[in-house]
């Protein structure tokens, strides 16, 4: 076997050829003198390249080569018994041209800054001497020329291009189409200026802008939806805007995508309130009245809704303030000073203050009365003070109009009337008034002060003997004490004597004697009383002195006269006479003498002896007296008005006249021709 492979190989068969080999073994080639140390011996050399065939009877060469052969000549031997001869063949084998060039991914996506994954070449056909792409593929991926891999890892994008790989030998070519996209890296690393933005409602935001790693970001979209009034610029991932609505902590997923990818970051947003501002009351400075429930003072406030309303410090007692509205109401139940109170509106974002001052007034006063209400008090004599009481709130002053008796006094905190008057004053009304700050109430009592009871009364004697008849000089006692209003004496004077109840003065001229007599005088006052006694006797004394004023007297017949009183002294008159006795018409009076009337006739002047008597004797007085006639009156006549013809005679015209009548009668002017 060795020999026939060796000898196969020299006469240039492929040692695998078995089939050829069988053939010349069967044909009985003898290769006795042909040995490795002699090739020239094969009927062609070098040998043919391999899977060709030399045929040493006919010479042709056949097959089909398996093997690359650069152009080789080969010299053929022809031979004989006789002899040779050559040729030469220059045989070159090629590979066979490249065929069904095909890739692992003819339509590849890359992504920038990714290393690809190989995309390996698949080829049929002879060997591929050389790869080539057109155009060039994208920046960072390479073709390996000689087994046409692709690798690498882009470094920029690249739209979707069809390249164009070529498989080369010498003897041809085959070529595949790959349609390469090279698209951005994926978006990476997002995230915002503010993660966690709180906004106020109405207030414009600044801008939240996005950072991020990776590619450039074609769009950006959020869940759930932003609060109203903000939004998403889908372009630059930019959050503007201005909220017009409240919305508690929420998380916003932002994702900002490309044609490669996308990523995410989270915002948390908080749309708050804006803080309440410009806090302020219909009323920052009230006052109140105790017990009278306030009218509501109402908060009024800018900016963002309040969530609570408080005070500092509490308000005054039985005011409350609404939590939710900050209005203040309530009735007071206690008086309070002047005091700040500050109010603050609160929410989530921030407050507002306003300061309030408050007082809280007593109520008005209402009534004040006093438990005297008329008073009576005695000079010099303290009084039992006068306390008030009074309804409503307790006054802070009390006065008094008009200013009250000397010695008394207003307390003017609590009203009370004391002390000790020190004059006598007439019954007055005083008008007290009690007032607060809110009001006040007034009251009237009537004052009046007396002098207190009388005391030591004296008259200038002890005891008194009068004449009767003769006037007395007045005795007008003395009183201690408090003085007196009135006297009253018992039992009554002699008659006429005169007891002055006022004053006490015992004065007159008594009228008839009378015994010793004691008399007891009382003295009283508002206050009280106080007597004494006084002894008088009464000694009896002739009238003397009686005159009547006129020597002489002339009346008129008819006509009552003025009546003609006397004057007497001495004792008192028991009677009175006249002589002769008076002309008609008048009379003298037994009382008292007095001379009145009405003369009925004329009388011729006579004196007339008037005498007023009495036990211890008389008194006279000589009184001329004429009674003459009235002077005509009335002059009337039958005819006061006559008419009369000439010549005829007339009627008696008659003349009456009243009154005392007429001596005589004139006339003027004189009467017509023939009357008389």
């Amino acid at each position: 076997d060795q020999q026939r492979f060796d000898t196969i190989r020299e006469l240039g068969f492929d040692y695998m050829d078995t089939p050829n080999l069988d053939r010349l073994v069967r044909e009985g080639t003898t290769f006795t003198n042909c040995h490795i140390s002699a090739p020239s011996c094969a009927p062609i050399a070098p040998a043919l390249p391999a899977g060709l065939l030399f045929d040493l009877t006919t010479g042709v060469i056949s097959g089909t080569p398996t093997a690359l052969q650069a152009a080789t000549v080969h010299t053929v031997t022809a031979t004989n018994v006789t002899g040779s001869t050559t040729a030469t063949v220059e045989i070159t084998v090629n590979p066979q041209a490249p065929m069904g060039l095909t890739y692992d991914d003819a339509a590849p996506t890359y992504v920038v800054g990714t290393m690809i994954t190989a995309n390996t070449a698949m080829v049929g056909g002879g060997d591929v001497d050389t790869f080539t792409v057109a155009p060039a593929l994208p920046a960072g991926l390479s073709l390996n020329g000689t087994t046409g891999e692709i690798t690498g890892t882009p470094t920029a994008e690249a739209p979707l291009t069809a390249y164009v790989v070529t498989a080369t030998n010498v003897t041809g070519s085959a070529s595949a189409t790959l349609m390469i996209t090279v698209n951005p890296e994926a978006p990476a690393g997002l995230s915002y200026a503010d993660a966690a933005p709180t906004y106020l409602l109405d207030v414009a935001i600044a801008p939240n802008a996005p950072t991020s790693t990776g590619g450039p970001i074609d769009s950006y979209s959020i869940a759930p939806a932003l609060p109203a009034g903000l939004a998403l610029n889908t372009t630059t991932g930019m959050i503007t805007g201005t909220p017009t609505a409240l919305q508690a902590a929420t998380v916003h997923t932002i994702t900002a995508t490309n044609v490669t990818g996308s990523t995410t970051a989270t915002v948390e947003i908080t749309v708050n309130p804006q803080a309440p501002a410009g806090l302020t009351y219909s009323d920052l400075a009230p006052t109140y009245v105790v017990n009278t429930a306030i009218a509501p003072n109402v908060a009024t406030v800018g900016g963002g809704a309040v969530d609570t309303f408080s005070v500092s410090p509490a308000l005054p007692a039985g005011l409350a303030i609404n939590g939710a509205t900050g209005e203040i109401t309530g009735t007071p139940t206690a008086t309070a000073a002047a005091a700040t109170y500050t109010v603050t509106a609160t929410n989530v974002t921030g407050s507002t203050t306003v300061d309030l001052t408050i007082t809280v007034n007593p109520e008005a006063v209402l009534t004040i009365t006093y438990p005297t209400t008329t008073a009576l008090y005695a000079m010099n004599q303290a009084i039992t003070p006068n306390v008030p009481t009074f309804t409503g709130g307790a006054p802070d002053t009390w006065t008094v109009a008009p200013t009250l008796p000397a010695g008394l006094t207003i307390n003017a905190a609590d009203g009370t009337i004391s002390g000790t008057p020190t004059m006598v004053t007439a019954a007055a009304t005083y008008t007290i008034t009690a007032s607060n700050v809110t009001g006040s109430a007034s009251a009237m009592i009537s004052i009046e002060v007396e002098n207190p009871a009388p005391c030591d009364i004296l008259y200038p004697q002890a005891s008194y003997s009068f004449s009767a008849g003769t006037m007395i000089t007045a005795q007008t006692p003395t009183v201690g004490c408090g003085g007196a209003d009135s006297f009253s004496i018992a039992p009554p004077l002699p008659a006429g004597l005169l007891f002055d109840t006022v004053d006490g003065t015992i004065s007159g001229t008594p009228a008839a004697a009378s015994a010793s007599t004691v008399y007891t005088v009382t003295a009283t006052n508002t206050f009280g009383s106080d007597t004494t006694t006084v002894t008088i006797a009464v000694g009896l004394d002739a009238p003397a002195g009686l005159d009547y004023g006129v020597m002489s007297v002339n009346y008129v017949e008819n006509m009552a006269i003025t009546p003609l009183l006397p004057t007497i002294g001495g004792g008192p008159v028991d009677t009175w006479t006249v002589a002769p006795a008076l002309p008609a018409g008048l009379a003298l009076s037994g009382a008292d003498g007095e001379i009145s009337g009405t003369p009925t006739a004329v009388t011729a002047v006579a004196t007339y002896t008037i005498t007023a008597s009495n036990a211890a004797g008389s008194a006279t007085f000589d009184l001329e007296i004429e009674v003459s006639t009235a002077a005509p009156c009335d002059l009337t006549y039958s005819d006061p008005a006559p008419v009369y013809p000439p010549g005829f005679p007339i009627t008696p015209n008659v003349a009456t006249v009243g009154c005392g009548g007429a001596d005589s009668f004139s006339i003027a002017p004189a009467l017509p021709a023939g009357l008389f």
